[in-house]
């Protein structure tokens, strides 16, 4: 096992990266070993130890990761709320996007949940860097379009995305059981509903109604 000769670096890192992305979101970050991750991207631990240092190197790169991806939505986000011409549809498209985001990145960011939950504060560094700003930007949003104080915006855009994150780090199968869903339409169908759930209470919390 091991890195063959002419192999791109940054090919194999991402492979590393991809790797311990998923082992993390499975098992936490103790739970994770770096003899697994090597495993799993087919490289010798050497070579992860190579691109990353240490295990929590390798942490910190998969936090880091998942915060850059974040930053890249923030910007396409805003963009969707500038281009369009109704308040109340761009509220809407933008917490169904954002929604869509945290489905589509739920292992990386069960990993950030779970440091979260166990310290009590976001991992160094990315909350002056990407978190601050994308509150920043979303409660500037949320304040023009129902002229509230900007700290019970800010206290509205942080209601929505705990919202969505309780909903997307819970294992399909689980909100079939715990919202009585009929099993029938895949995980897909079930995700539906929550989406538009959750758009729903983002409404209510935007504008006090839904319509």
């Amino acid at each position: 096992m091991g890195r063959p000769p002419n192999t791109d670096p940054a090919v194999t890192r991402n492979r590393i990266l991809q790797a311990a992305i998923d082992l993390f979101g499975e098992n936490g970050r103790e739970g994770a070993a770096i003899r697994e991750v090597a495993r799993r991207a087919d490289v010798s631990m050497s070579t992860v130890l190579h691109h990353f240092g240490s295990k929590q190197g390798l942490f910190d790169a998969c936090v880091e990761a998942m915060f850059e991806r974040l930053g890249e939505h923030r910007d396409a986000m805003l963009e969707l709320a500038q281009t369009s011409s109704e308040a109340r549809e761009a509220a809407d498209q933008v917490v169904r996007q954002c929604f869509r985001f945290a489905r589509s990145h739920a292992r990386l960011l069960r990993v950030i949940s779970c440091e979260t939950v166990t310290t009590g504060r976001l991992p160094e560094g990315v909350r002056e860097r990407v978190v601050l700003p994308i509150l920043d930007n979303a409660t500037t949003m949320v304040s023009g379009m129902v002229g509230r104080p900007p700290v019970e915006a800010r206290m509205v855009v942080m209601s929505i995305c705990h919202i969505i994150t309780r909903f997307v780090l819970t294992d399909p199968q689980e909100l079939r059981r715990v919202l009585a869903i009929e099993s029938n339409g895949g995980d897909e169908a079930v995700y539906d509903l929550v989406e538009d759930h959750v758009a729903r209470d983002a409404a209510l919390l935007i504008w006090g109604q839904v319509s």
